[in-house]
C-alpha cells in the first residue's frame, strides 16, 4: 500500500509515537505512516497552488524532499 525505505520507517516510528511499532509491512501501519509523511512533506513544499503543491508532494515522497527542493531551485533559474 505504501512503500518506505527501512531509515524513513524508523524515522517515523520513532517521530510519531503511535506509529512506533514501525510495521511497514502492516496495511493499517503503513497507511497511516504514509498520511503523517505526506502531510509532513506538505508542509515543507511551497507552490503557486494546492494543484502544484501536492504535485510537488507526491515527487517528494517518491523521489525524496532534498530531489524535488534542488529541481525547484534550478526551474528558478531558468525562469
Amino acid at each position: 500500500l505504501a512503500q518506505f525505505m527501512p531509515a524513513t520507517s524508523a524515522w517515523i516510528a520513532d517521530m510519531v509515537p503511535e506509529l512506533a511499532d514501525n510495521a511497514p509491512f502492516n496495511p493499517g501501519w503503513a497507511l497511516r505512516s504514509l498520511a503523517t509523511y505526506d502531510k509532513w512533506l506538505w508542509d515543507r513544499v511551497a507552490a503557486r497552488d494546492d494543484c502544484q503543491r501536492m504535485a510537488m508532494t507526491l515527487a517528494s515522497y517518491n523521489g525524496g524532499l532534498g530531489w524535488v527542493q534542488r529541481d525547484k531551485g534550478l526551474a528558478k533559474k531558468q525562469g
